[in-house]
């Protein structure tokens, strides 16, 4: 049988079998723009229900801090299927007149091959190779954001469609000074949700990466990107429909990073530890070497007011009724 038709039976097998109850479009999110038009947005949630239940989270034989495996309970939450774009983040910028952590800094880091690089004057409006975005970016996950860009954006998200929100924020000393856990808004995911979802939820076919134990066919990384990110949802999507969880960009989380969190006796729920110097970036990137990297048990972290051409985020939701 003819490999491009054969995949084409295999997705739409996918989508005709899957419970519907994965698919909630009310909203926000999922691409951005309308087709034929970048300057039209379309303010449409692109989400998936994520069931609870629990999973062993981490992996054996990888990291020290993957390990130990515990065993952790989520309650049912909402997650993007696809990382917020540029066209998403410049509806967000148009609206707010806010100003992200690398235009106050007036710089980001670039990575070109090997090399990391301080690059004056880019930021959210620019592409991988530190270039103004054009027409043909819109669609791309936005880059060059920091994590407290990212939650700002949540909460403007959530006033955008009347959800309460789950962050308080001083926007003059730029820190978030107390959540609410209860809240109806948007937020960032937790490691732990993180992790599951890109395992597949509760219908997890334990694949080696976000949706395929092949990693070209989900994620877009070093070797087939071109050195550049892509557009959102071109690679194969997981068992939830949901896409670039492995490669495209590195994905902020909610948590501070410890080393030895997976020791700690918090395993249902999990929010993390109570305080850090780094935030958890998880998924690998355009820019990922190896396979390894794109293992959605990976951990990585970087400041919360860190920057870069490889590092985006989605948003996540609590499921109320």
């Amino acid at each position: 049988m003819n490999k491009k038709l054969f995949t084409i039976i295999q997705i739409a097998a996918f989508l005709l079998f899957i419970p519907q109850e994965y698919f909630y479009q009310s909203g926000y999110g999922g691409g951005g723009n309308a087709a034929g038009n970048p300057n039209t947005i379309s303010r449409q949630e692109n989400m998936s229900l994520i069931k609870g239940g629990m999973y062993k989270m981490g992996r054996l034989n990888k990291d020290n801090d993957e390990r130990p495996i515990r065993d952790i309970t989520l309650d049912n939450f909402y997650m993007d299927r696809v990382e917020v774009t540029y066209s998403e983040f410049k509806d967000f910028i148009d609206s707010e007149k806010y100003v992200t952590d690398a235009e106050i800094e007036g710089w980001s880091w670039v990575w070109r091959g090997d090399k990391l690089i301080r690059m004056k004057g880019v930021n959210w409006r620019h592409d991988s190779n530190g270039n103004l975005i054009n027409q043909n970016g819109y669609n791309h996950p936005v880059i060059h954001v920091s994590w407290f860009d990212a939650i700002v954006f949540c909460n403007w998200r959530s006033e955008v469609f009347k959800k309460e929100k789950y962050y308080s924020i001083d926007m003059v000393d730029r820190v978030v000074t107390s959540t609410n856990k209860e809240a109806s808004g948007y937020r960032l995911p937790t490691e732990a949700e993180w992790e599951y979802a890109a395992r597949g939820g509760h219908i997890s076919r334990n694949y080696y990466f976000c949706g395929s134990n092949d990693v070209g066919e989900v994620a877009w990384h070093r070797f087939n990107s071109n050195n550049s990110t892509q557009p959102v949802a071109t690679r194969i999507a997981n068992e939830l429909g949901i896409y670039d969880m492995s490669g495209n960009v590195w994905e902020w989380c909610f948590d501070w990073y410890d080393q030895n969190y997976y020791s700690e006796k918090e395993k249902s729920n999990p929010l993390g530890p109570d305080t850090g110097k780094f935030k958890v970036l998880r998924g690998g990137s355009w820019h990922s070497i190896t396979e390894r990297t794109c293992e959605y048990t990976l951990r990585y972290w970087d400041y919360p007011k860190s920057r870069s051409n490889k590092i985006g985020f989605r948003c996540a939701k609590n499921y109320v009724n």
